[in-house]
């Protein structure tokens, strides 16, 4: 079962390759670098909500800080955000790390301007739910490295390398100043049975 799971891993990891549209994955970045920020410093941000709608993008997700838009094949996700240090930090983290699993694969994320806007294209992910036991095996495993009093990196055992790797960035990020460790169901998601950390950390001001 671990040896099918592992070459299950690395189909998902190549499957942006296979699956993804190349044009549409280059218009968006594209947009994301040339077009986005134009139409935020000039008309704002719902203007740049109408462009995306008017691209084909549907927004299935809004909270008081970001807005998270669909493509319209499905595969990726435009995220827009008031980008929290602790949220940049971990785009930054995610962005050295697109050969582990446990990441979101991030094509192009950029922050700029005096309101610290952050644009983020990235693959569209599924939520945590239902019967899911190695995603749901994988989080236990890191909330319970990640709220040990003390570290223990030999309870790691024998844990996959990528694994390992996500809980020793996590537990560094985690020991920053002002940063806040949030890691649970809701700042994770999946690809396929793959767990994939979101946004897992918060900085106070």
């Amino acid at each position: 079962m671990k040896i099918i799971f592992t070459l299950l891993n690395k189909v998902w990891q190549r499957m942006d390759y296979i699956v993804y549209p190349l044009q549409d994955k280059n218009k968006y970045v594209a947009w994301v670098e040339k077009e986005a920020w134009d139409i935020l410093n000039s008309k704002g941000i719902m203007a740049v909500e109408k462009n995306l709608e008017n691209m084909g993008f549907k927004r299935f997700h809004n909270s008081n800080s970001s807005y998270v838009f669909c493509s319209p094949c499905g595969n990726f996700v435009i995220k827009l955000a008031y980008a929290n240090e602790g949220y940049k930090q971990f785009i930054e983290l995610a962005l050295k790390r697109q050969n582990n699993p446990y990441y979101p694969k991030i094509y192009k994320s950029i922050c700029e301007g005096d309101d610290n806007f952050q644009i983020t294209l990235m693959e569209n992910l599924s939520p945590l739910y239902g019967h899911n036991t190695f995603a749901y095996n994988d989080l236990r495993f890191l909330t319970s490295f990640l709220n040990a009093r003390t570290r223990n990196f030999l309870r790691m055992g024998k844990r996959t390398f990528n694994l390992k790797q996500c809980a020793t960035d996590l537990d560094k990020l985690f020991k920053a100043e002002k940063m806040h460790g949030n890691l649970n169901t809701t700042s994770v998601m999946r690809r396929g049975m793959q767990l994939v950390i979101t946004d897992p950390v918060y900085h106070s001001s």
